[in-house]
């Protein structure tokens, strides 16, 4: 959830693998736009695992840095299907 001074906000936000905040979910217009865009971000965690993946086995990250940034990864996807889920209903 977003904060701002004023206190708490019930927007939804969706944030890249490196932490950049994407998109406003719930402003999107309509909901097939909605379902598009969690597909997208989806398919671009998937490629996010396979580069960690990499730059493991290439020793430009450490095991541990590695398992940390899939476990965000995981955390960030299980969050994305959890609102597919809920808009393909």
């Amino acid at each position: 959830m977003a904060r701002h001074a004023g206190g708490c906000d019930s927007t939804t936000y969706t944030y890249d693998g490196d932490g950049r905040r994407l998109q406003n979910i719930k402003s999107m217009v309509s909901k097939n736009t909605r379902i598009a865009y969690l597909k997208r971000m989806l398919k671009r965690l998937e490629g996010e695992e396979t580069r960690i993946q990499q730059l493991v086995s290439t020793g430009e990250l450490s095991p541990e840095g590695g398992e940390l940034a899939a476990q965000q990864v995981r955390k960030s996807r299980g969050e994305l299907l959890s609102e597919l889920q809920k808009l393909e209903k």
